[in-house]
């Protein structure tokens, strides 16, 4: 086997192995859920606040942890279908258009919800607006 013959078999299967690995980590990424911060300020007449804007992928058939968001925190659904479960509340059924409000005051947490994806094959985002005091985090997990 020549030099160039074996540096082509040698490429060919780099690139065999690089898609398989690619193609298992799309696929893992697609049952996760994943968020993707667009901006953190403060605000700068409401002393002490601050505000989060960001989307959220929530891959097919995830369930998200129970959590919750310690201010006022909207949701508006851009793609795909789920359904919210928010404590004390029927389920709702998100589609797109659809936009829910769950808040906390300093008097009354905010409830535990989920949001379960109940497609099977298209991910669910949402675009996400939270208002909370200054260096609070913007989501709490239940614990277990």
């Amino acid at each position: 086997m020549n030099n160039t013959t074996a540096t082509l078999v040698l490429a060919l299967a780099c690139g065999i192995v690089i898609g398989a690995l690619g193609n298992r980590a799309a696929s893992a990424q697609k049952n996760t859920v994943s968020r993707v911060e667009l901006i953190n300020a403060d605000l700068v007449e409401c002393s002490g606040k601050e505000t989060r804007l960001y989307t959220a992928e929530i891959g097919p058939g995830v369930i998200t942890p129970r959590h919750r968001h310690p201010g006022h925190y909207f949701s508006y659904v851009i793609e795909g279908s789920g359904v919210l479960d928010e404590d004390g509340k029927s389920e709702r059924s998100l589609n797109p258009g659809d936009a829910y409000y769950i808040h906390a005051t300093a008097d009354m947490p905010a409830s535990w919800h989920s949001v379960w994806n109940t497609s099977k094959t298209r991910p669910l985002r949402t675009l996400s607006f939270l208002i909370t005091d200054k260096g609070v985090p913007g989501t709490v997990f239940e614990k277990r």
